[in-house]
């Protein structure tokens, strides 16, 4: 399995917040995945990307300065997709109860996906939930925002990010669509393509995570900005040297 991520503690994200004298960071929360088929659904990457914010007063966003945390999961071969599944499930049991915000985009078809995989995923399980309530949620539960049906137009994350000042960009863009997914996804169960197939994955899980994570927080009040930024410019600045594969011409290996 390629993980990519600039965190110090991936698997806990959000720290320790478990002890009452460490004040937990308020990190709002983009969620992606991508699935492939292989005689049924497969989850063939995932990424989440983590933002700074307050919870009363909205962060200013402005392009080429902003940092963010991400952790990238992607397949380099079938039997890497049950990992990815339990890595992501053990991040929602946490994002549900620690993120102040939580964004997806159409995050009831990926949930509705997780749910009905073997073995059960008490993450998504105890987040779809949370989801179908969101116009009201519970006392201690992440606000969740889903950028189809929230922001809309429900559809494709492009569409909605282009509608909302946020266009994908041509390098961005083919990465999201189900043929690319799929041939990188045969690419690595064949024993070919790699590493630029699952590089491809996570760029397009990490450019999704991001998206949604902008648009859901501008959306919530959590961010704000006067000029939109730009998600390619963005990894750009934070994750060009772990994707070669999308900045070839930026990077020292």
């Amino acid at each position: 399995m390629l993980e990519l991520t600039n965190l110090n503690w991936p698997v806990t994200p959000y720290g320790n917040t478990g002890q009452i004298i460490q004040r937990p960071r308020q990190l709002l929360t983009g969620i992606a995945t991508l699935w492939a088929d292989d005689n049924g659904l497969v989850l063939a990457g995932a990424a989440a990307v983590f933002l700074d914010v307050h919870r009363t007063k909205a962060v200013p966003v402005t392009n080429g300065l902003f940092t963010f945390g991400y952790r990238a999961l992607a397949c380099q071969g079938p039997e890497d997709c049950e990992a990815i599944r339990q890595a992501l499930d053990v991040l929602l049991v946490q994002a549900r109860r620690d993120a102040p915000a939580l964004a997806w985009h159409a995050a009831d078809d990926d949930l509705h996906c997780l749910r009905v995989l073997n073995p059960p995923s008490p993450g998504a399980i105890g987040l779809d939930d949370a989801w179908k309530q969101r116009t009201s949620p519970g006392k201690g539960i992440a606000r969740c925002i889903d950028t189809a049906n929230d922001l809309g137009p429900a559809g494709l994350l492009s569409d909605t990010a282009a509608t909302h000042g946020l266009p994908l960009g041509p390098a961005l863009l083919p990465l999201q669509s189900t043929d690319h997914i799929q041939q990188c996804y045969e690419e690595l169960a064949a024993g070919e393509g790699a590493p630029a197939a699952a590089q491809g994955l996570a760029a397009g899980a990490l450019a999704q995570a991001l998206t949604v994570a902008l648009l859901g927080g501008r959306h919530a009040g959590f961010l704000t900005w006067e000029t939109p930024p730009s998600v390619y410019d963005a990894l750009d600045g934070v994750a060009w040297s772990e994707l070669p594969v999308l900045f070839p011409t930026n990077t020292t290996a």
